[in-house]
C-alpha cells in the first residue's frame, strides 16, 4: 500500500513498487542466492513472465497490517496516520466501482495486485462509506484473476488485473473528492474507529472497526436528564467536495433504512438538496435509495419526520436509551456525465 504523501501519479507507483518489493522480493529482510526457495516464489515468476508487470499492494479497511511492509512500518515510525498518508487517490478511484477502478489500474500500467489472504478469503476489497463513498471491489472475473497464494505471518494472494473496465479514466487528483460531513453528527457515524492497548513494553495491539459494522450506521436522538426539555437530535448532512475537474459533478445513491431490526416502526426522511425537499417513506422491509446529481460544493441533509424511538418501545428486552432515527446504509459514488 502507498505510504506518504505524494502528488505525483508516476510517483505514487513507484513508491507503491519500491514497498511490493519489500514483500516479494526479500520478505525476511535476510538474503537469499538465487537457488533459495520460499513462498514469494511463484508470484516472483509470474511478475517475471510478465512483460511491463506492474503490481501494487490492496487491502480492505481492517487488513492493511497483514501486508507485512505496512506492519514494518508502523512498528518504525509514528504512527498509524504517517504510515497510510497518501492512500487517498487509489481508494477515491475504488470508490468509483468495479469498472472505473479496473480502468484506474490499466491506466497506470497495473497488472497484478496483491491482496491479504483475508481479503481474499472475502473476496472483495470492502471500505465502509464515510468521507468517500462505500468500496466494494470484487477479486473475481471480469476485473481479476486469482493467480497464486503465499502461506506464512503475512499470507497474500496475487491477482491479474483483466481488461474489463472503463477505456478512458481521466487522471485524478489525490484524493479526487471527500464528503464532509457537518458538526451536529458524532465522529463515530463516518469514521473508522480506532484501538490501540499496549501489550508488554514498547508492544501494542491494533484493531480497526466501524460503529454498527459495515452494513449500517444509525442518526440519533438523545433524551435530556431534564423533564420537560427536548430531546438533543442529530443533524445528519454532507457536503460533496470535488478536489479534481473530472469529479466536479458525480451521482450518489444513498440506501435510507428504518431503526431497527424486523420490528422497526415505519419512518419519513426528508432530504433537502439544493433547496429541494423530497420525503422517502422507509419500513423495516422496504429501504428507500435516494438517487441525487451531486455538483462541487453541494449540501446534502437527513432529517426525520416522525419521532425517533427507544428501541424498548418496539423490540422486547432492549435497554438501549438512546433514541433511534433512521440509518443510512450505503453511499455509492459515481462519476457524473
Amino acid at each position: 500500500m502507498l505510504l506518504g504523501q505524494f502528488s505525483s501519479p508516476r510517483i505514487v507507483i513507484g513508491i507503491l513498487m519500491a514497498l511490493v518489493s519489500v514483500v516479494i522480493f526479500n520478505p525476511y529482510g535476510v538474503a537469499t542466492g538465487l537457488m533459495d526457495s520460499d513462498p514469494y516464489y511463484p508470484i516472483r515468476s509470474e511478475l517475471t513472465n510478465t512483460k511491463d508487470g506492474k503490481i501494487i499492494l490492496l487491502s480492505s479497511f481492517d487488513d492493511f497490517y497483514s501486508i507485512q511492509s505496512n506492519e514494518i512500518r508502523r512498528r518504525e515510525s509514528s504512527g498509524e496516520a504517517f504510515v497510510e498518508r497518501g492512500y487517498e487517490e487509489i481508494l477515491s478511484a475504488a470508490s468509483f466501482g468495479d469498472e472505473f477502478f479496473n480502468g484506474y489500474l490499466r491506466s497506470k500500467g497495473i497488472t497484478h495486485i496483491l491482496v491479504p489472504l483475508t481479503t481474499s478469503e472475502r473476496g472483495e476489497i470492502r471500505y465502509k462509506w464515510g468521507e468517500l463513498g462505500s468500496i466494494r471491489i470484487k477479486l473475481s472475473e471480469p476485473y481479476f484473476s486469482a493467480i497464486v497464494g503465499t502461506a506464512g505471518d503475512f499470507p497474500v494472494v496475487l491477482y491479474k488485473v483483466l481488461g474489463q473496465g472503463i477505456d478512458h479514466v481521466p487522471q485524478l487528483a489525490n484524493p479526487s473528492y471527500s464528503i464532509k460531513w457537518g458538526p451536529d453528527i458524532r465522529g463515530e457515524f463516518y469514521k473508522v474507529i480506532r484501538s490501540q492497548v499496549e501489550k508488554g513494553l514498547y508492544s501494542y495491539e491494533y484493531s480497526k472497526s466501524y460503529e454498527s459494522g459495515l452494513d449500517v450506521n444509525w442518526v440519533f436522538s438523545y433524551p435530556r436528564s431534564a423533564e420537560g426539555l427536548s430531546d438533543i437530535p442529530e443533524i445528519a448532512e454532507f457536503q460533496y467536495q470535488s478536489k479534481s475537474p473530472e469529479t466536479e459533478h458525480v451521482n450518489a445513491e444513498i440506501t435510507l433504512v428504518a431503526a431497527y431490526g424486523p420490528l422497526a416502526p415505519p419512518q419519513i426522511v426528508r432530504v433537502i438538496h439544493n433547496g429541494e425537499s423530497v420525503a422517502y417513506s422507509l419500513t423495516a422491509t422496504q429501504p428507500a435509495v435516494v438517487k441525487l446529481q451531486l455538483a462541487n460544493g453541494d449540501w446534502v441533509r437527513f432529517s426525520n419526520v416522525l419521532p425517533c424511538r427507544q428501541p424498548q418501545t418496539f423490540q422486547q428486552g432492549e435497554e438501549d436509551w438512546r433514541k433511534y432515527c433512521f440509518g443510512v446504509s450505503d453511499i455509492q459514488i459515481r462519476p457524473g456525465s
